[in-house]
């Protein structure tokens, strides 16, 4: 398949520098927009302090006494440290390396991915006035070497054709981008993978399934394989050194036990803040997504299918708190695929897209071109009601270059005055909650507690506290008892038996020597799995009184009005012993009309024997709590039930329960032609005596219950031959010989 190149460069020098003069201009304006609105952000001085930790000979490490990778950039963290090791400086190594990155990635886009100078300005356009794009090409973090390995890949995808030395060139550049960021890929695979298909398929003869096959075994899958073996030994190393193959931040941030519908609202927002945040990139990435597949030719179809995955991959994870922070690559890339434009196309449309970018932009107040210096505001003003920030303005005071100030400490914000006081007490162990600029200026031998958990590996892995209010990528944990303890005094003090057991376990990954005996076989255990009942076990369900939940309210309360007469519960859901073996066909239960729930009926051991889903109230008609009709399913009823579970499945995180009772009005079903494998209750158990008896059978021996306690119990028969009529007493046809079956009276 052939492809369009840039234009062949023409050795006058005059035409050299006519061709020279609007990339330079754009990369001037956009250098200038950079500069002007150049900050560092709080979370990354989490990497900082690992970079100085490495640095300072403590290794690898966020708290000194364990290995944990509180980072999740390994190849801007490996950048920083090389620069960090020569100025022992960070703010000013950060700054610089993000501009000169930046710089690096707009000039490879104009002058190898561009066709024409109109496309040209217009993809420029996009990057120079997306908010999203010039904030983040700062800010500290890991976005600009990112978008440098994305503009050097997309230029090395369109140009050329896919031979074996192109394909492992994108290999490498892509997994270099999933070295410095894992969920990169997403963007990277797609049009990697197109690579390799039309590798595999050959450009001369006849072309078969085999034959690609055979190439894809013979050369394809060890040119890829090479490509991402940087990755592959980072991992290696991650699994050695820090007993896990992922950073602690995807733990912390996956594994947080929200309901799924949770999670997509919160993507939903991130995704509404971006349309009144940042206009410009809701323009660029529609015009690709919706155009570019179709005017940029085959080529085009995979990069959109990258960006559409990482859509999909931010809805997922429920957003994030930094408003703009996950697009700006996907900017990029859309932006990329403007100046992709066929020539044709571009003198018809290209235009009047360069005018609608230039109108979105410079016509927004938020527009970088328009950067204020925004001095003693309520920085709650910078904050949404989804808890989405514009992160540049909260602490540009703090970090912001326009505002920095000469002699003056960076960053210059309380949270850094607050860690130097920690550093002069010399105390040994703090519970933190904001600890990126508190934790660096601490120094390395304080250890932090994080309850954000995004350096901590035990509540990394604990569910988050299941509070209304959470904000995208701020999921708190709440302490468990003697946590605390056990980190200052490095001797487990955990009270829960299951949780004590499985910090034991992870204290010999994370903190024992690396060549400890036993140490490689617990990692082995924690990454198959063989210690996830030990969490799931924690923490237990609420589990009150009967005659506790008895005095609850019955009647429907308003969640805006009734503040008293319910429990308030978790996902964890609520667990009720109802007192022994029961047969009761219906209970009715007082349950937030808002939420989805699961009752479980389970035995005295605790195993599920049955259960039911009760859905949400009618959108728009609910109040708050609503008495709801429980009917008990069969396979309950015929063995009894010992204990009823309430679990919320999908809902608002306010999960509330009022009375449970036993619907007395319920009648218990007819078992009139179970199983033989139903039995009855054991002998000897409450409410039970047993007579031999003959009624009813035609002389047969029969046993049947005989009721020492009111209520309806289920008549046991034995028969002890078959007939076509089946049981004497209530024609049950039995499989085998002796058949044993129960059925209730009516």
């Amino acid at each position: 398949m052939t492809t369009q190149a840039p234009p062949d460069r023409n050795s006058n020098p005059a035409s050299v520098a006519v061709e020279l003069a609007l990339p330079l201009a754009l990369l001037t304006i956009y250098l200038l927009c950079v500069v002007l609105n150049a900050w560092v952000c709080d979370d990354a001085y989490i990497t900082y302090r690992t970079v100085d930790n490495f640095v300072g000979g403590f290794g690898l490490r966020w708290n000194v006494a364990e290995r944990v990778q509180a980072f999740t950039h390994p190849l801007w963290m490996f950048l920083m440290a090389a620069f960090y090791a020569v100025t022992r400086e960070e703010y000013w190594t950060s700054l610089g390396l993000s501009v000169a990155l930046s710089a690096a990635t707009l000039w490879i886009a104009l002058r190898r991915v561009a066709l024409t100078p109109l496309m040209m300005a217009a993809g420029a356009g996009v990057l120079i006035l997306s908010k999203s794009f010039i904030e983040f090409s700062t800010s500290g973090l890991e976005n600009p070497l990112t978008h440098l390995l994305l503009a050097a890949f997309f230029a090395a995808f369109y140009n050329g054709a896919f031979a074996g030395r192109r394909v492992a060139l994108l290999s490498l550049l892509a997994g270099l981008g999933a070295l410095n960021r894992m969920d990169s890929i997403l963007l990277f695979g797609p049009p990697l993978a197109w690579a390799l298909l039309l590798f595999c398929r050959g450009t001369g003869g006849r072309w078969s399934v085999w034959s690609s096959v055979t190439a894809l075994l013979g050369r394809g899958i060890w040119i890829v394989a090479a490509g991402f073996l940087p990755l592959a030994l980072w991992m290696a190393f991650s699994l050695y050194y820090y007993g896990f193959p992922f950073p602690n931040t995807a733990y912390a941030k996956l594994s947080i036990g929200f309901p799924r519908d949770q999670l997509w609202a919160g993507g939903a927002s991130y995704f509404q803040a971006l349309v009144s945040w940042d206009f410009v990139a809701v323009l660029a990435m529609g015009l690709a997504l919706v155009f570019t597949p179709a005017i940029a030719g085959r080529r085009g179809w995979p990069v959109a299918a990258g960006i559409l995955l990482y859509f999909l991959y931010i809805l997922n994870i429920g957003g994030d708190f930094m408003a703009g922070r996950f697009f700006a690559a996907p900017v990029l890339v859309a932006g990329l695929m403007l100046m992709r434009w066929s020539p044709g196309t571009a003198r018809q449309a290209g235009w009047a897209v360069l005018v609608a970018i230039i109108a979105c932009g410079a016509g927004s107040r938020k527009s970088p071109l328009f950067v204020q210096a925004q001095v003693g505001v309520d920085l709650r003003d910078f904050v949404d009601l989804n808890g989405i920030a514009d992160e540049r303005a909260y602490y540009q005071e703090a970090t912001s270059l326009l505002l920095h100030q000469r002699n003056s400490p960076i960053p210059n914000h309380w949270l850094r005055k607050e860690g130097l006081k920690l550093r002069e007490e010399q105390t040994t162990t703090v519970i933190a909650r904001m600890i990126g600029f508190y934790g660096h200026a601490a120094g390395p031998h304080p250890q932090l507690i994080d309850v954000m958990a995004l350096s901590d590996p035990l509540l990394s892995r604990l569910p988050a506290e299941r509070d209304r209010t959470w904000r995208p990528g701020h999921f708190e944990r709440n302490l468990p008892p003697g946590y605390f303890e056990s980190v200052r005094t490095g001797k487990n003090h955990i009270h829960d038996r299951n949780l004590a057991m499985y910090y034991d376990r992870l204290a010999v990954v994370t903190r024992d020597p690396l060549d400890e005996p036993g140490r490689l076989a617990e990692i082995w255990k924690f990454n198959t799995g063989q210690y996830d009942h030990l969490l799931r076990a924690y923490p237990p369900p609420l589990k009150p009184e009967l005659s506790e939940v008895d005095k609850l309210t019955t009647a429907s309360a308003r969640r805006d009005k009734d503040t008293t007469g319910f429990l308030k519960l978790d996902l964890r859901g609520l667990e009720l012993d109802v007192g022994g073996r029961q047969f009761h066909a219906g209970w009715m239960m007082t349950l937030d009309d808002d939420d989805d729930w699961r009752v479980e009926f389970a035995d005295a051991a605790g195993a599920a024997v049955a259960a039911v889903r009760i859905p949400r109230a009618t959108p728009g008609t609910g109040i708050g709590l609503r008495p709801v009709a429980v009917e008990v399913p069969r396979a309950a009823l015929r063995h009894g039930y010992s204990i009823l579970r309430i679990v919320p499945v999908i809902g608002d995180l306010n999960f509330r329960v009022g009375r449970i009772w036993p619907d007395a009005r319920k009648p218990l079903p007819d078992f009139r032609g179970g199983s033989c494998g139903n039995r009855p209750a054991p002998r000897g158990a409450a409410g039970w005596s047993w007579s031999r008896t003959t009624a009813g059978t035609g002389g047969r021996p029969s046993w049947c219950p005989a009721p020492s306690a009111p209520g309806p119990k289920p008549a046991v028969h034995r028969t002890s031959s078959r007939s076509r009529a089946g049981c004497p007493a209530c024609r049950w046809r039995g499989s085998r010989r002796w058949g044993r079956h129960f059925r209730f009276p009516r």
